[in-house]
């Protein structure tokens, strides 16, 4: 779908729009779906029409309509008691020792700078809720503290368009749901971080000249 809606925050009124004004009629609209990159207005075709001027097309045009209401608020929170997610005594411990070794700080950059480099569309429109829910399920398998988690997450997907509420349920829901695997991938990883260093030491070493 083509258009010039720049405002991640009108996406919900662009999508009604669409539907009332170019899809009026299709009635097998799913009423579900709130975003336009997880709807198909029209019935899959693999010998589909598709248009060789596409790259010349004239965007669908966005302007605000009040008289569009704002759809109800999702809540992430089900199923976590009281909404909210609180270390046990063991797995503060457990963190304790792990953060001797390498920082929760260290950890997060790490693998941050891993997750962008590997998944550079994680912050696109459809992308981004797969995004928070399985970077907030590594973390916790990584034994970091849910503070510092969520922290991370709001400060990595909070200036793309979701609410902090949202990424504090998903992050919630998350830790709840994988905290018997907290920290159980954490030393795995950091031998991949550490045999990475002996690699590019290596790799230094003989493309340096005059040695």
């Amino acid at each position: 779908m083509v258009h010039d809606n720049t405002d991640p925050g009108h996406h919900y009124n662009l999508f009604r729009q669409v539907k009332q004004r170019l899809y009026p009629g299709t009635d097998e609209f799913d009423k579900s779906c709130h975003n336009l990159s997880r709807t198909f207005f029209l019935s899959y075709d693999p010998e589909v029409y598709v248009n060789p001027e596409k790259d010349t097309l004239i965007p669908y045009h966005f302007e605000y309509d009040p008289s569009i209401p704002e759809p109800a608020v999702k809540s992430y929170n089900k199923g976590c008691s009281g909404g909210c997610f609180i270390h046990t005594p063991e797995e503060i411990e457990r963190n304790t020792g792990f953060q001797r070794l390498w920082k929760d700080s260290t950890l997060i950059n790490y693998v941050d700078r891993k997750w962008r480099k590997e998944y550079p569309d994680s912050y696109e429109d459809g992308n981004r809720h797969r995004s928070i829910l399985s970077r907030a399920k590594w973390l916790c398998r990584y034994g970091v503290l849910y503070d510092a988690a969520l922290n991370y997450l709001i400060g990595t997907f909070g200036r793309h368009g979701i609410s902090e509420d949202d990424i504090e349920g998903m992050a919630i829901n998350n830790y709840n749901a994988n905290r018997e695997s907290f920290g159980v991938s954490r030393m795995e990883l950091y031998s991949k971080k550490e045999q990475g260093i002996v690699y590019r030491n290596q790799m230094l070493r003989e493309n340096t000249p005059f040695q």
